[in-house]
């Protein structure tokens, strides 16, 4: 089976979950429920501290779990530079929500095209629309290698 995704690897999660597409579909859901409260955590022009700590800790979770590497690692760097003191620029935060962003797009993509045309939309996109149609700069990838 090959599962184009740009910001996450379907075909390694899927092997991590045993081909239980039932299963990735339940966890598509509940990360596309966290993601409106993760994005305005991180986008907060005074997001900082635990809060902030908690919230990128979550998101290399969300990442690791998703085999998502380019925001796992971003995710895991911010997380480090947060535990030793240090603030994150506001730069890295709008990158690491446009990562989110992209990558829950996708999700909610591979849900839809697996889901039983009985069911309701996924509850969520919606909110995931509007926040990627928020103004967001884009940061090229090289500048975070």
């Amino acid at each position: 089976m090959s599962i184009a995704c740009k910001n996450w690897n379907a075909e390694k999660t899927l092997e991590r979950l045993e081909g239980d597409i039932a299963c990735l579909c339940v966890m598509i859901e509940m990360i596309v429920d966290q993601a409106p409260a993760l994005l305005d955590s991180i986008e907060a022009p005074q997001a900082s501290g635990s809060a902030l700590t908690e919230s990128v800790h979550t998101l290399k979770n969300i990442f690791g779990v998703l085999n998502a590497s380019t925001g796992f690692e971003l995710a895991e760097r911010m997380q480090r530079g947060l535990r030793s003191g240090q603030t994150i620029s506001a730069a890295d935060r709008r990158f690491l929500a446009r990562q989110l962003q992209s990558t829950v797009q996708e999700l909610v993509q591979f849900h839809a095209s697996h889901q039983d045309s009985g069911k309701s939309p996924l509850p969520g996109a919606g909110l995931i629309a509007d926040q990627a149609d928020r103004n967001v700069c884009d940061i090229g990838l090289n500048q975070h290698n």
